[in-house]
Parts: structure tokens; C-alpha cells; sequence
């Protein structure tokens, strides 16, 4: 887990990353209405980020290496899985 500006485990980090969540989700609704995306896509996306946000959440709330591990694994799968999301929807 990042540390603060002091050097100490702060939730910070969790809570940033939590807003740049909920900013990805509003994101795959914003595609959705300017026709970049169709509607299974955007579910899917939807899905994928709200686990995502979860995940970061759930840092925010524990701040405990633990939480900060499996957002890591949560990160390593969605952005693969939420470009294989947008190229399926392509094809």
C-alpha cells in the first residue's frame, strides 16, 4: 500500500482511488450515450467497475495490507478484462 506524505499507512489512497471509480463508472454510462458502447457492454462495465470500486472501498474503510493486495489483484483483471469488454462489443 502507498504511503502518505508522512510515511504512514493513511486511507487516502483508498479513498482516491475509490473516486476514480466512481468516475470510470460514470464513464461507461457517459460511452453508452454517445453511442461508443452498446447497452450489454455497458452492464458489463458497470459490473466490472463496481467490483473494482468495491475492491478500493473496502481499502479505504480497513487500510490493511490485505485490502490493499486484493485491489491489486482486482486491478491486474479489470483493465483486460474491460478492454476484451470494448473490443467484443466491437466486433
Amino acid at each position: 500500500m502507498l504511503p502518505s506524505r508522512s510515511g504512514e499507512k493513511d486511507s487516502s489512497v483508498g479513498l482516491l482511488s475509490f473516486l476514480f471509480c466512481v468516475a470510470m463508472l460514470l464513464n461507461a454510462v457517459l460511452g453508452y450515450y454517445l453511442g461508443l458502447s452498446s447497452m450489454p457492454a455497458t452492464l458489463a462495465l458497470l459490473a466490472l467497475n463496481g467490483f473494482f470500486a468495491w475492491r478500493c472501498w473496502q481499502l479505504y474503510r480497513t487500510c490493511s495490507r490485505e485490502a490493499a493486495r486484493r485491489q491489486m489483484f482486482a486491478s491486474f483483471l479489470h483493465l483486460p478484462l474491460s478492454l476484451i469488454v470494448l473490443l467484443l462489443d466491437k466486433i
